[in-house]
């Protein structure tokens, strides 16, 4: 079954414990305004993926941890080929 997302977000954070609190946040927000948070496992890749879901639509976030500081201007690679060129429309 193919889904279809009506738009997606990139996270691009420096350790796991923003990852913690991000997923936390989302959640909370999800619960608050009768979403669905549901974490997918990509089947093309290794990453682990997240849906909100809400009705009938589907948003996608993808996180991606750097775990230095120094690493995030190179995180843009990542956005460019694992979200934007591999969902373009």
């Amino acid at each position: 079954m193919t889904v279809s997302y009506r738009r997606g977000y990139a996270f691009v954070l420096e350790g796991d414990t923003e990852k913690v609190f991000y997923l936390s946040l989302l959640r909370f927000l999800a619960e608050k305004h009768g979403a669905k948070l549901e974490r997918i496992v990509d089947p093309d890749t290794p990453d682990v993926v997240y849906c909100i879901k809400t009705g009938e639509t589907t948003d996608l976030i993808k996180m991606h941890t750097v775990n230095a500081i120094s690493q995030m201007p190179r995180a843009g690679n990542w956005v460019n080929t694992q979200c934007i060129r591999r969902f373009a429309v």
